[in-house]
């Protein structure tokens, strides 16, 4: 599975927290979105692979988020 590339400015940086980038991604898309959305519509909004997308929302779900 090819990695998904990061910004310049975010490379290196060992303060940031890619899993949370990931989870903050999801999260954000249901601001964004009026509408239903699919796993697979998620995934590809968030650019995310939808095994990654559901473990997510998964957790999201799990802790009264969505």
């Amino acid at each position: 599975m090819p990695k998904i590339k990061r910004p310049d400015d975010e490379r290196g940086n060992t303060d940031f927290i890619e899993s949370l980038d990931r989870g903050l991604r999801v999260f954000e898309l249901f601001g964004a979105h009026s509408r239903p959305m699919t796993l697979s519509d998620v995934a590809k909004a968030a650019d995310l692979p939808r095994a990654t997308a559901r473990r997510i929302l998964f957790t999201l779900e799990r802790k009264g988020y969505v």
